[in-house]
């Protein structure tokens, strides 16, 4: 049983504590954001769960190739749809800017083989955070219209309810990395 100081003390504590958690939440912005980014997002799955292509999107986007000469567009014949992967077997870059309006986005990366990558980084200025990866196996291709989800709340003002642009990095390693698109749409 606690004595009268014990219960003081540990009053004081859970005081203090609430106090912090108050204080950081209302003084530090994204507090709840870092939280979620941090300790939840690593560990929910990548996936919708549905294998399918969506037949269009609303989202507002730019999609630009630094290095186009890095780049294959090729066309999935039979569908409108085509993917984007590498003209040699190195890392290429595809940057989608993207006006933030909602709080995720799908969109359709495919890998296979150990040497194969998918890498998703949203950037601020020079500053990277990784949002997304995903890793070829031995042999063993992603399935085709496997929907992977894209949090924006994680991007540097993913926590702000007002609509900003966000910068994205989309890097393919490996020549069985595909970043899949429907014309000018690369998130949906």
């Amino acid at each position: 049983m606690l004595g009268q100081d014990s219960k003081l003390r540990l009053f004081a504590l859970v005081a203090l504590l609430v106090a912090c958690f108050f204080g950081a939440t209302r003084f530090y912005a994204d507090f709840s954001n870092s939280v979620l980014c941090t300790l939840i997002a690593p560990f929910r799955s990548q996936t919708t769960g549905k294998i399918r292509f969506l037949s269009c999107s609303n989202v507002l986007q730019t999609v630009t190739l630094p290095d186009a000469a890095a780049v294959r567009d090729m066309p999935e014949p039979g569908t409108p749809w085509s993917f984007f992967t590498s003209a040699a077997d190195r890392r290429t870059e595809v940057r989608v800017t993207v006006k933030k309006d909602r709080d995720t986005v799908i969109f359709y990366p495919r890998v296979s083989g150990k040497d194969s990558a998918v890498t998703v980084y949203a950037e601020d200025g020079p500053y990277r955070r990784r949002l997304f990866a995903l890793h070829g196996t031995d042999g063993k291709w992603t399935e085709m219209g496997q929907q992977f989800i894209l949090d924006l709340r994680c991007a540097p003002y993913g926590y702000s309810p007002k609509e900003f642009d966000e910068h994205f990095l989309i890097v393919l390693t490996g020549k069985w990395s595909q970043l899949w698109h429907l014309g000018p749409a690369v998130f949906f």
